[in-house]
């Protein structure tokens, strides 16, 4: 890199070549400054990174923006590297419009992006909230206030689920919990169950017929003809199948009296697809608004992770494709679904909670599979807050 002292007198030079009325001569004198700055900018981003990674975002964000000031290539660069974040300062053909949210002018026309949020420091639950509520909760899909005090609600799922039901209940709402244990969670599951509430019969609805008997399956109507709110949670993919008639089975739960037989043969364990989930959720909402037109449905993603596998040799990877194939399908019934709303419950636990200083599992029992109670409670104190109106129905 030339001196200062003579870039200083070049810059000069070139300036004076302007006043003269002579550009040709001012951008020759301007060029060489021109390719240095470029190494200037090539400088201050790898200063930049090298302050990111030791952890003085305040530096790492000045150097990256300055560089991507002088050279617009070096804002390319860092949202490759996922230093988008820092580029907030950044104007010309990308524009900030909220926080995170940008407005890029390309070739392909005007788009709308959000980055990930580089600096994500939760060492607090009302940091967690705050982050769940700007990056999740307020970019849902706009609806009025659907909910009143003392507003009947019902809960189908597993744990996860009637934990929502018990915070619901604190925060002033009428809550019913209808329990399927995590290990039988599946659509699969939850479809038959509700073919068996809507009265049809076969081996398949027997299972909860004779597990659970029809005065239950009267109050479970009933409690759903009634409610202003049906909250679904789904929790895993993995189904058992007979192996010779590939029919699903339930799983053979010790504390189960109802003997019945699903076939000869063997059964193995088989992660679902997509497209069978999202057939399931489609005959389980057909179901449900055939006996409340009206209700609010409110689908969510248990964020519990799976018991065990025999299908993987990681039950960690077993858990992560069973979440990517449940997630997936219902954006796929939500997306053609309009009247069914998602609640990001999983994305708050598994994704933000990720880069908590607490345990967003097992605080209150040093269990990693339990959710802890405060971060349910905050979960759906941030629902209550966007869904609850204050006035009685």
């Amino acid at each position: 890199m030339q001196d200062p002292m003579d870039m200083a007198s070049m810059i000069a030079a070139g300036k004076q070549w302007l006043e003269n009325g002579d550009p040709v001569a001012a951008a020759a004198a301007l060029t060489p400054i021109v390719e240095n700055a470029r190494l200037l900018a090539d400088a201050l981003f790898h200063r930049g990174l090298a302050m990111h990674r030791l952890g003085d975002f305040q530096k790492a964000r000045h150097d990256i923006v300055q560089a991507a000031r002088i050279d617009l290539g070096f804002y390319t660069l860092g949202r490759n590297l996922g230093l988008g974040g820092y580029l907030t300062e950044l104007s010309g053909p990308v524009t900030e419009v909220g926080e995170g949210v940008y407005i890029h002018e390309g070739t392909a026309g005007r788009q709308q992006a959000r980055l990930w949020p580089v600096e994500m420091n939760i060492s607090e639950i009302v940091q967690l909230r705050r982050h769940a509520q700007r990056e999740l909760v307020d970019l849902l899909p706009h609806r009025e206030r659907f909910l009143s005090p003392g507003d009947k609600v019902i809960t189908f799922g597993s744990c996860f689920a009637v934990n929502i039901g018990r915070s619901l209940t604190r925060l002033g709402l009428d809550v019913l919990n209808y329990l399927i244990p995590e290990d039988i969670n599946s659509t699969f599951a939850n479809r038959h169950m509700l073919r068996w509430l809507c009265g049809e019969q076969d081996k398949f609805t027997s299972y909860f017929a004779n597990l659970q008997g029809e005065e239950r399956r009267a109050s479970l109507c009933e409690g759903i003809k009634a409610s202003r709110l049906l909250v679904v949670t789904v929790g895993v993919a993995p189904c058992l199948f007979n192996e010779q008639s590939g029919e699903f089975a339930f799983t053979s739960r010790k504390n189960d009296k109802v003997g019945f037989a699903f076939g000869e043969g063997p059964y193995r364990l088989r992660t679902t697809t997509v497209a069978e989930n999202t057939e399931n959720l489609d005959c389980i909402f057909d179901s449900l608004r055939r006996m409340n037109p009206a209700a609010q449905i409110v689908l969510s993603v248990s964020p519990v992770p799976l018991v065990g596998t025999n299908e993987f040799p990681s039950v960690i990877q077993a858990d992560c494709i069973s979440k990517s194939t449940i997630r997936l399908a219902v954006h796929e019934v939500t997306s053609k679904r309009p009247d069914i709303l998602y609640w990001p419950a999983f994305e708050i636990v598994r994704w933000l909670g990720g880069h908590s200083d607490f345990r967003v599992f097992g605080s209150d029992d040093c269990h990693s599979r339990h959710v802890s109670n405060a971060v349910i409670d905050m979960i759906m104190g941030l629902f209550v807050e966007r869904y609850l109106s204050q006035e009685p129905a």
